[in-house]
């Protein structure tokens, strides 16, 4: 389980300093967009 936390963190981080420096948005579930969505979100997205 804690392998699982060291590669996700840094991973959602990683993606949401990504989204904010591109100024890009994500549809969250209630298909607003977002610029802060969750790791989980874009892999069930893919």
């Amino acid at each position: 389980m804690s392998l699982c936390l060291l590669v996700y963190n840094p991973g959602q981080r990683e993606l949401i300093k990504t989204l904010k420096r591109t100024n890009s948005a994500v549809k969250n579930q209630l298909g607003k967009l977002t610029n802060t969505p969750t790791l989980i979100w874009i892999f069930q997205w893919s």
